[in-house]
């Protein structure tokens, strides 16, 4: 989000000032990586996004219906096609899973986990509504769900934790109420 010049340190960590959710720190382009294995074969990009709802205290989750996940709750996303931008691509299935569009939010790409023995990597997204907007997908059931709950318990989320440690990092760069 910001070079370690311009953040307070935390941990080895470069930490923003908090501020409204709905402004990113980086406003620059999201192209996303472009993570290639030893050989010279990209590894594949998959996305997750994280859409905070206008209270501030739910976000987006999807009840996924088919493995990997089956029966837990999960961020939305998907594949990041070859050779497709990474922040178009978010946009993309952000839309075919939630009608959502550019037009109702600004995506910030703020966390990569690299999964190299995975042959793969994801790109985490997130942007805040500024008004209630009503969303609507058949891939998996949607719901709100506080961001208070424990997203460590691997019984009832998706991710071995990730989404727990997702929430973290977002806290500390936006204004939520989890």
């Amino acid at each position: 989000f910001v070079h370690r010049s311009e953040g307070l340190f935390r941990g080895g960590f470069a930490v923003a000032p908090r501020i409204p959710f709905a402004r990113p720190l980086n406003t620059s382009p999201n192209s996303g990586l472009h993570i290639i294995k030893q050989g010279g074969i990209p590894l594949q990009g998959y996305n997750c996004i994280a859409v905070i709802h206008n209270n501030k205290t739910d976000w987006l989750m999807c009840r996924r219906l088919k493995d990997p996940y089956k029966g837990k709750l999960n961020l939305v996303g998907g594949k990041i096609e070859h050779g497709e931008d990474h922040l178009a691509a978010a946009y993309r299935e952000l839309c075919e899973e939630t009608g959502l569009t550019r037009e109702d939010i600004t995506l910030t790409r703020f966390l990569t986990f690299d999964y190299p023995l995975d042959d793969c990597y994801v790109e985490v997204y997130a942007g805040a509504l500024d008004k209630e907007i009503t969303v609507f997908g058949d891939e998996n059931k949607l719901l709100w769900v506080s961001m208070s709950e424990d997203f460590f318990d691997m019984s009832r989320f998706a991710g071995e934790g990730n989404i727990g440690h997702m929430l973290e990092i977002m806290k500390m760069h936006y204004q939520v109420n989890a």
